[in-house]
């Protein structure tokens, strides 16, 4: 099975996920927060690379970690599987299949360590 990065279609599909993600997110009153203060352009970029990164594409974000982005933040389980699910929204949006969706959130749900700073992480499933 090729990498999920190439499976969805490489970075033009990414680039049209990131921005239905951002979407969503930026109107989520649980997770809006988060997203006001920053340049989202700037912020997009970053998600690109690092998302890209983390899905198998060859271009690769200057950090290798989440943590210094969201350290001022404090952030809770419940608010990363805000984010995560509708970051599967928008890829189910894009006519990702759940087999190739279930595959992504295996990249995804481990990041929790990095993002997640307050509270107990749990184990969550797409």
């Amino acid at each position: 099975m090729e990498n999920p990065y190439d499976a969805i279609g490489g970075l033009p599909a990414l680039e049209v996920v990131i921005e239905r993600f951002c979407a969503r997110v930026r109107t989520d009153m649980e997770v809006a927060e988060f997203f006001v203060w920053m340049d989202l352009d700037k912020q997009k970029a970053h998600l690109l690379a690092y998302l890209g990164q983390v899905l198998g594409g060859t271009r690769r974000h200057a950090r290798a970690t989440m943590r210094p982005n969201i350290a001022i933040l404090p952030v809770r389980q419940r608010q990363f599987e805000v984010v995560v699910d509708h970051l599967v929204a928008a890829l189910r949006e894009l006519g990702v299949d759940d087999p190739l969706v279930a595959a992504i959130m295996e990249r995804i749900w481990p990041l929790a360590t990095q993002i997640v700073n307050t509270g107990s992480l749990r184990a969550a499933a797409v």
